[in-house]
């Protein structure tokens, strides 16, 4: 009988977890490519650039990877967004931005990393359909027939 509810409660238990791991992973970040960016350029998806407003006007950030930003894309810098701790402060940036709970989001950086924490953020505010583009500018720019916007 000991074994029989022992066996029975760590089924439960391991049932327990599996739900909430599956919880979690529905809210998640999505790591999305290059060519699902390419696929949403002409949708009602918002497109974030999250590096400084000079990278995304065109000032090149170092290395190989190049200055400037995404067709349709937004300039919303990850230090900007986590410069408050208030949560309110947050999302009233993100809704002057329009960057509303309803909308498919899309960030990217220059190689993926800052974008994740931003789309990290998002998630943690109760946005769901959030998407990061891992290749980021660094592959973006690196296909010579992707366009890249410079100001």
């Amino acid at each position: 009988m000991k074994k029989v509810l022992l066996v029975l409660g760590a089924a439960i238990l391991g049932m327990a977890i599996l739900m909430m791991v599956k919880g979690k992973s529905e809210n998640a970040v999505k790591v999305v490519d290059m060519n699902y960016v390419t696929a949403k350029l002409q949708s009602e998806a918002v497109i974030i650039d999250v590096r400084s407003e000079a990278v995304y006007n065109g000032e090149a950030p170092g290395g190989d990877i190049k200055g400037g930003h995404i067709p349709g894309a937004i300039n919303l810098p990850l230090s900007t967004l986590v410069s408050s701790e208030d949560d309110k402060v947050k999302l009233s940036l993100l809704k002057k931005n329009d960057i509303t709970e309803e909308k498919e989001i899309i960030t990217y950086c220059n190689t993926g990393k800052k974008s994740q924490q931003f789309a990290e953020t998002l998630v943690k505010l109760g946005y769901t359909n959030v998407n990061n583009y891992k290749g980021s500018m660094k592959e973006w720019g690196s296909i010579s027939t992707n366009i890249v916007i410079t100001n």
